[in-house]
């Protein structure tokens, strides 16, 4: 009768176990993917110059987020704009500042939000003269560019000092690209495609 009792007992809190156990698995399903964990396998694909990857991975750290309005998703959707301009995608690249715009002023930041409303302006400019470049026009495109070229940390500087380099180095002018190059990677060291471009250059110097 005892051995039966005994019996009987395993069997409840085996089941018990069980029951625990499963609560547990769905519980962890619906938490979903820790955001700063996606955010920072995102930052991983835009070192590597996976523009388009990055994409993906930062819109799944927004997701992750949960809409809180907060300053990882500021940085997200910073990142994003970035991979956007890096990829040529302008449209939605101003979208993205767009939505930066409105964080700032839901923050109270307005002096950010002035920044990186002239920072829209210039993104026209710079799609502009993407266009020259994909109808083989590099020679204005590079002027174009030169406007807006400057290392000073902003995201529509950065993509034109790359641009114009690129310009350089469809010109022929293997140095200048080069040494923009150059320049342009000791501000940012971990762009993996500037370093493919910087190293192609390189060894077509004369």
């Amino acid at each position: 009768m005892r051995a039966g009792c005994r019996t009987g007992r395993k069997k409840s809190i085996t089941l018990i176990c069980a029951v625990l156990c499963a609560a547990c698995f769905f519980c962890g399903c619906r938490k979903g993917p820790d955001k700063y964990e996606v955010r920072e396998s995102a930052v991983a694909l835009y070192n590597q110059g996976d523009y388009a990857g990055a994409i993906t991975a930062f819109n799944e750290a927004l997701e992750a987020s949960g809409g809180e309005v907060t300053d990882l998703q500021y940085d997200i959707l910073k990142y994003r704009a970035e991979c956007e301009i890096r990829t040529g995608d302008y449209v939605a690249a101003k979208k993205t500042y767009g939505a930066l715009v409105e964080l700032d002023q839901e923050s109270g930041d307005h002096d950010r939000a002035a920044q990186i409303l002239a920072e829209l302006g210039a993104l026209d400019e710079i799609k502009d003269a993407a266009e020259l470049v994909k109808e083989g026009n590099y020679a204005d495109a590079y002027d174009a560019f030169a406007v807006h070229a400057r290392l000073d940390g902003t995201l529509t500087g950065r993509a034109a000092v790359y641009n114009q380099a690129i310009c350089a180095e469809y010109m022929g002018n293997y140095e200048e690209a080069y040494e923009t190059l150059s320049r342009y990677l000791e501000m940012y060291p971990d762009d993996e495609a500037a370093k493919k471009e910087a190293e192609f250059c390189r060894t077509r110097r004369k």
